[in-house]
């Protein structure tokens, strides 16, 4: 097939560089590739002629004269369409809960204005990609009627090409790990921030290293943390190396109960378990390192992962154990599944 993944994110220059695109578009399109079809990565600017392509797939869109007359030439040439999201960006009157708005990254009107586009643009295709179960219910909700398909987040293709990204033995002192990513996570990160600080105070033999941007303070010995800035998505995996365990604490919110479970997903097939709060998607990694602290009490989830048989029995065999539930595999024969219009890899896909 001739498949065509388009982004509409603001800069058409930078969103190769989004990581929705990298996970939603970029990673099931390598696969695809390697598999012999004929994939493009672009933005809406640039969208194909509908006569070099079978198929497109339309990453967060916002409405516009630009998409509307891009879908119009689409379908007069039969491309099939449909419309990915993997986050809960469509819904205005939950807008609040939003972590930019939270975390004061953006004006309401302008966020509120945003989630109204998505919206918009999602009412205009007959067919809905998602990469989680109550992100689809949030998607129900709004247009009973349409057909939705979750197609869960996978390990990245390019990391299970790469021979240099395996697991490293963890030295002393123990590294605690907290990536942020993006510049929305500050509320997230108070949360635990109070337990983490007494247990760097109370183990001093440990590190916490925070990659991305976080405004935080924290009660502990500034030798024992390490803030760093974002990395390019090529070294990221990398740090990872030496680490004992992963945080993804997130506050209780719709927008964080339609996350995908990435952080665990992308640490578990580094070898490194992880403790989350408040993620749903994160529970289907609890058999593949994924420790929930349901209580909010991190300070003995720590104190508990230091016993060596508890952590080695989570990380045992970790990376495999991930494979099994975020192999890109699914996600490409489920695209494919549906673009076409035929069961595949056995699955039955569908609303």
């Amino acid at each position: 097939m001739r498949i065509a993944f388009i982004a509409n994110n603001r800069s058409p220059r930078l969103f190769r560089r989004n990581p929705s695109f990298v996970y939603r578009c970029e990673n099931v399109a390598a696969w695809l590739a390697e598999q012999g079809h004929q994939v493009t990565l672009c933005h809406l600017r640039h969208a194909p002629d509908p006569r070099e392509l079978d198929a497109a797939v339309f990453h967060r869109p916002r409405a516009s004269l630009v998409l509307r007359w891009v879908l119009w030439r689409y379908r007069q040439q039969g491309v099939a369409t449909l419309v990915d999201f993997d986050d809960l960006v469509f819904d205005e009157t939950r807008v609040r809960h939003s972590p930019a708005i939270r975390n004061r990254v953006l004006p309401l009107p302008i966020q509120w204005r945003l989630f109204r586009l998505h919206r918009r643009a999602m009412g205009w295709f007959d067919r809905v990609t998602v990469s989680t179960a109550p992100l689809a219910d949030a998607v129900r909700q709004l247009y009973p009627g349409k057909s939705v398909t979750v197609l869960a987040n996978a390990v990245h293709w390019s990391w299970r090409q790469d021979p240099g990204l395996l697991p490293r033995p963890r030295t002393h002192p123990r590294v605690i790990a907290y990536m942020p990513g993006t510049r929305s996570h500050d509320g997230d990160f108070a949360g635990v921030a109070p337990d983490l600080g007494r247990f760097l105070r109370d183990h001093p033999d440990t590190l916490l290293k925070i990659t991305g941007p976080l405004n935080f303070t924290l009660d502990a010995s500034p030798s024992q943390v390490v803030h760093e800035e974002r990395v390019d998505f090529r070294e990221y995996p990398r740090r990872f190396a030496g680490v004992w365990v992963n945080l993804a604490p997130l506050e209780a919110s719709p927008f964080n109960t339609c996350k995908s479970g990435l952080k665990a997903m992308e640490a578990g097939f580094m070898g490194v378990p992880t403790l989350y709060s408040n993620n749903p998607d994160m529970d289907r990694f609890q058999t593949a390192g994924a420790v929930p602290v349901a209580d909010g009490d991190w300070y003995d989830a720590l104190v508990c992962l230091r016993d060596p048989a508890i952590h080695e029995a989570l990380t045992t065999g970790l990376r495999e154990r991930v494979l099994t539930l975020a192999d890109v595999a699914d996600h490409g024969e489920g695209l494919l599944a549906l673009l076409t219009g035929t069961p595949a890899g056995g699955h039955t896909w569908g609303p």
